[in-house]
């Protein structure tokens, strides 16, 4: 946080938000980039463990009326 404050001190920004627009912007970014980037470098389930959340069997369903 002081290296924050060193780099833009309070006085320097602007309305409040760094650099000039909503800090939520910056935050979406880096936590879709990180979204993203984890799944991509994760390796892929094996069939029997979706399985387990996902089974194959369907269910049939009566009409009602």
């Amino acid at each position: 946080l002081r290296v924050m404050v060193d780099v833009l001190p309070p006085d320097k920004v602007i309305e409040g938000d760094p650099w000039g627009i909503p800090i939520i912007f910056p935050a979406l970014f880096v936590s879709l980039l990180s979204l993203f980037g984890v799944s991509f470098l994760t390796k892929k389930p094996k069939p029997e463990e979706l399985t387990k959340f996902f089974p194959e069997k369907k269910k049939e369903y009566q009409k009602i009326g």
